[in-house]
């Protein structure tokens, strides 16, 4: 049911807004969507989208088109849609290692070789986690996405090396331990006890052994 300004009630009890988000290369209209539990929360948090977009483009109109100027619009425009610690997080990290690296030059301009640079400073110099940088590259392949849909010229395709982790070792008991937690097993057996115990002396996955029970 309509209930007018783009504003839909929803079968499962919710309010649904629609806004304009951007356009398509054909001119077509691309939508963002706000949700609430009354017409009034779903109007109003489509409104805000919708100045924040505002707010990003004058930007980027102002700005010299950098990725710091567009990793700001970036964090305006997705700023309705992340969580009060997701936006922290990513502030953070474009704070502290994208902008520094990155910040004054224009995204059709960066060079693949740039963005391996980066990964190995994030790395050896920096000394973060594989996991750490793999998370700041997926931010930085978000923002220059952004940058793809908000410039007419795209930047420059770049394929970006995310790093790996090591695969850990697993460690294997050895007798003298297999012994100690048999024994500790056997006091007062209970069904989480005899799962890890049909596991032990079967070699049976722990998902399996405690499907038998």
């Amino acid at each position: 049911m309509a209930r007018g300004e783009n504003v839909f009630y929803r079968k499962d009890g919710r309010f649904e807004a629609r806004y304009v988000k951007g356009r398509k290369t054909d001119g077509k209209p691309v939508y963002g969507f706000c949700y609430g539990r009354t017409y009034e929360e779903a109007r109003e948090k489509a409104e805000r989208a919708k100045q924040m977009l505002k707010k990003a483009e004058s930007a980027e109109e102002d700005g010299k088109n950098t990725i710091s100027q567009f990793c700001d619009s970036w964090l305006l425009a997705n700023s309705t849609r992340l969580k009060p610690s997701s936006c922290a997080k990513y502030r953070a990290n474009i704070e502290n290692h994208i902008k520094p690296f990155f910040g004054t030059r224009h995204p059709g301009k960066i060079q693949p070789e740039e963005v391996d640079a980066f990964t190995r400073m994030l790395l050896e110099e920096k000394r973060l986690s594989p996991k750490t940088v793999r998370n700041i590259l997926a931010l930085f392949h978000s923002i220059l996405f952004y940058v793809k849909k908000r410039l007419k010229e795209e930047p420059q395709a770049l394929d970006i090396n995310y790093p790996k982790e090591p695969r850990k070792m697993v460690r294997v008991l050895d007798k003298r331990e297999e012994s100690a937690l048999l024994q500790i097993l056997a006091r007062e057996m209970d069904l989480s006890k005899f799962g890890i115990y049909l596991a032990l002396r079967t070699g049976m996955r722990i998902g399996v052994a405690t499907l038998l029970y």
